[in-house]
């Protein structure tokens, strides 16, 4: 090695039966040149073989990576590659940099529900055939959403796990490391919107408090939901102009986010905070609220408990006739069902039924 820049790589080859496969080690130094790794890659026994899959993995810790694989995706047709790092914020830039128009972006989410009670229960399990076991688990899944931690129990390992390696690594280390922000005013946001989800945003008021100009502030918001720390959930207006000045609501990415920072979220704020993970507006007129507006502008509101009175839905059955929609839905701990309210059709639906559909 020598000092020298290089790329450990692993070739798979199509095996001849499925219990065969070849997978051969090399180093391309870079440098040598452009030149000289062309020849030895081209003199290499993997040039002749018709198709290979490359798979690396925290390719970001190699320097100047993409325009490695930019050179072997262009001189070697017979090359694929399956990229992946912790680091996703510096493999989106490069990639887009160095690699655009050759590559696909695929995101990989936390665990659902069901990926999870796979994992932890280690069965196949149907949605409708094992629905209680699924309600069993939910509690564990709210807080260990990703595939290492899923048999951890003890909730501080879990909740230092999720903090340091997940959150701090993205405020502290990748965002400044690659964008040059400030890790303490990210680090400051990123506890004060965890640990409050669902937090109206007003820009003017938080910038006094944290001594920044509102240009900064927007800039370091921008960050966060761009690593998908926070996510930003826009005051509905007819008009788009209008929507995009209204105060906004900021809610964890995921869920799970939060209790590192806040342990004991009351059960109102985790519901909805999961219910938030699909949406992208709510509704706030004088008075009146309705926590999100769905899909075909449909009114979802999110109540903590397991029986809701229809003189609990007055700011929902405003909307609905003031929109002129004739379902709204309601989310909650209760049974799944529906119900007529004059003409009005309300969707009543159990919290995990939601998220399972």
């Amino acid at each position: 090695m020598g000092g020298a820049e290089y790329i450990p790589t692993y070739f798979l080859s199509r095996p001849s039966s499925p219990s065969r496969v070849t997978i051969r080690s090399v180093s391309l130094a870079s440098s040598r040149g452009s030149k000289g790794l062309e020849a030895r890659v081209r003199n290499r026994w993997y040039s002749r073989i018709k198709k290979l899959s490359n798979v690396l993995d925290e390719i970001h810790k190699v320097k100047g990576w993409s325009s490695k694989i930019k050179f072997l995706y262009d001189n070697l047709p017979n090359l694929k590659f399956f990229l992946s790092g912790s680091a996703s914020l510096m493999l989106e830039k490069e990639a887009s940099s160095d690699l655009a128009g050759r590559y696909f972006l695929v995101e990989v989410s936390p665990l659902s529900l069901k990926e999870f009670a796979e994992l932890h229960l280690k069965k196949h399990v149907d949605i409708h055939l094992q629905r209680d076991e699924l309600e069993r688990v939910f509690p564990l899944w709210i807080k260990r959403p990703f595939p290492e931690i899923v048999e951890w129990r003890d909730e501080s390992r879990v909740y230092e796990y999720i903090r340091e390696l997940v959150t701090e690594r993205v405020v502290k280390v990748d965002l400044p490391g690659i964008y040059g922000v400030r890790g303490p005013l990210l680090s400051a946001l990123s506890e004060l919107f965890l640990s409050n989800p669902g937090m109206i945003l007003n820009l003017s008021s938080l910038a006094r408090d944290l001594r920044v100009g509102k240009q900064v502030l927007e800039e370091h918001l921008f960050f966060l939901e761009f690593a998908k720390i926070i996510r930003v959930v826009k005051n509905f207006r007819p008009s788009t102009r209008a929507e995009s000045r209204k105060m906004k609501k900021i809610y964890p990415f995921h869920l799970a986010l939060s209790f590192p920072y806040h342990p004991s979220l009351d059960r109102g704020k985790i519901l909805e905070a999961l219910v938030a993970q699909r949406m992208e507006r709510y509704w706030r007129e004088g008075s009146r609220e309705v926590d999100f507006i769905g899909a075909d502008l449909q009114p979802i509101e999110v109540k903590a408990k397991e029986e809701v009175r229809a003189g609990e839905l007055g700011s929902l059955i405003y909307f609905m006739k003031k929109y002129g929609r004739k379902e709204g839905t309601v989310v909650y701990e209760g049974t799944s069902r529906e119900e007529r309210i004059n003409s009005l059709k309300i969707n009543f639906r159990n919290i995990v039924d939601f998220l399972l559909e």
